[in-house]
């Protein structure tokens, strides 16, 4: 069994993310996800009614447009489609880059280039970290804030 990275930090990061999507999107509330899942949180307008599903990443190293897009696994894809498949919700991938103005992007899960690529972290040891990815383009992205 693989450790858990995700630490008390990151879901901070993701809750501060939460509460500018909630204002923004006039949510009612929020349910975190379990690991099965894939994606982070689902997303409720009217209180505990599911709208859309969305993976959120915290990226303080990174800027918007850096690079040929943003990278994610496979595996996220392929989970949001599935979901999205059962209950016809959105999905969104969403994006903060903290020392970027603290910009927050925002990208249809779907709108990924097609093909994979291998990438993933090399910093902490772990084998697995190398997986295939999905890479959405810059131009996927809407700017949030």
């Amino acid at each position: 069994m693989r450790p858990l990275y995700e630490t008390e930090r990151d879901l901070g990061n993701e809750e501060k993310v939460l509460a500018f999507l909630a204002e923004q999107w006039a949510l009612s509330g929020w349910l975190k996800l379990s690991l099965s899942y894939g994606l982070d949180y689902a997303l409720c307008r009217l209180p505990g009614k599911i709208s859309s599903y969305v993976e959120i990443k915290v990226r303080p190293g990174l800027s918007h447009g850096f690079g040929d897009g943003y990278y994610l696994s496979l595996h996220k894809a392929m989970r949001a489609r599935e979901i999205n498949a059962e209950t016809g919700a959105p999905c969104h991938l969403v994006v903060n880059f903290p020392g970027d103005g603290d910009s927050i992007w925002r990208a249809d899960m779907f709108s990924h280039q097609d093909g994979c690529i291998v990438a993933g972290r090399k910093d902490r040891g772990d084998p697995l970290d190398q997986e295939p990815h999905v890479v959405y383009p810059w131009e996927a992205f809407r700017k949030l804030r």
